[in-house]
């Protein structure tokens, strides 16, 4: 199953789910949870067990219910159809996360039919909330007028509070006319702008990503690693990080975790997601850094917190482990459950965390 992921800069193109049109082969739950069904899993318990919770009308359980049906487990088929009606159900009840989902599955039409005016509707609601994801898909409808009319500046105004609000996704994609900017930075870049100094790095990376000839591969990083420097000594956030992450992978010479901490580190004093995460893998592993599990745990949770999916996902696995803070299986159970509408594996994570009924 293809990862779900929305796009609001890029149209609000989504990749394909594949799910089942039916859930034909979908076990009962009351024969998993009587015992009657012999073959049912660990998971298939815990799964009942959130979805008997969400019948008895618990919006936390039916959104939860939903991320069952939109990726599926074990006996439990995935069906877009189920996963919308308890969306709709959690999102009704005010649940943020379920209504972002639900818009989602209105852009893309699976489980309801497509329509862009119920995908705003919802959208808003996630955004009025207060979650940065959906501020930034609001952001991308009205710049395209999807659902509403299109609004250059009320666009303007979704992407601002999503970037304020740090999510990631928002702090590194090219919106509205800086889309132009990032096609082709150089002049601006050549006058000492930070931003087109930042995307002229962009540029020069995705060259040498896509570079056959080792040699000019390694050109193109440290052109690259140059002009991010450039943005990054004026203070731009997105460069100092990008900066460290050429440094901690040695693409402008040998690796310096040291030097990459310091870039990270200034990145993070301003709020960037990306180099939280970056800082506190340094901190968790001792690189470049002392090692200092707490303080990795501190930069986990303000990522995490921000919507970094990765670092939620690292976040769980100290809070289960008891890495750098105390063991929790409830805290872990929620980072997991925070990143599984990215990811089949988390809520897998998530199930397998979860009182069995």
């Amino acid at each position: 199953m293809k990862r779900f992921s929305v796009m609001a800069g890029l149209g609000l193109l989504l990749c394909a789910l594949q799910l089942p049109a039916a859930a034909a082969g979908n076990a009962s739950c009351d024969a998993i949870l009587s015992g009657s069904m012999k073959r049912a899993s660990v998971m298939d318990r815990s799964a009942c067990g959130i979805i008997a919770k969400a019948d008895a009308g618990d919006k936390e359980a039916q959104y939860e219910a939903g991320l069952i049906y939109l990726w599926g487990v074990d006996s439990l088929n995935a069906n877009a159809d189920v996963a919308a009606g308890w969306f709709m159900k959690a999102a009704e009840a005010g649940q943020p996360e379920a209504a972002y989902r639900l818009a989602a599955l209105y852009v893309n039409g699976y489980g309801v039919r497509q329509n862009m005016e119920r995908a705003h509707e919802w959208f808003e609601k996630a955004a009025e909330a207060g979650l940065g994801m959906a501020m930034f898909e609001l952001g991308g409808m009205y710049e395209y007028g999807l659902g509403v009319k299109k609004d250059e500046e009320k666009a303007r105004q979704w992407y601002e509070k999503a970037r304020n609000q740090h999510n990631h996704d928002a702090e590194r994609t090219p919106v509205l006319k800086e889309r132009e900017l990032a096609e082709n930075p150089w002049e601006k870049a050549e006058a000492g702008d930070a931003l087109a100094q930042y995307y002229a790095g962009a540029a020069k990376w995705r060259e040498a990503l896509s570079a056959v000839n080792p040699v000019n591969a390694q050109v193109a990083y440290g052109q690259s690693a140059q002009w991010f420097e450039k943005s990054a000594a004026q203070g731009f956030a997105p460069a100092q990080t990008q900066l460290g992450m050429a440094w901690t992978r040695g693409t402008i010479g040998k690796a310096d975790d040291e030097t990459a901490a310091i870039w990270f580190a200034r990145a993070a004093e301003q709020g960037d997601a990306e180099a939280q995460f970056q800082l506190a893998i340094l901190y968790a592993n001792g690189l470049g850094v002392k090692k200092d599990e707490i303080r990795a745990v501190g930069l986990f949770t303000w990522a995490a917190e921000h919507e970094h999916s990765e670092a939620q996902r690292l976040l769980a696995a100290m809070y289960e482990t008891g890495m750098g803070v105390k063991a929790d299986r409830a805290e872990a159970r929620k980072w997991h459950r925070r990143s599984a509408q990215e990811s089949n594996v988390a809520l897998r994570d998530m199930l397998r965390l979860t009182d069995q009924p």
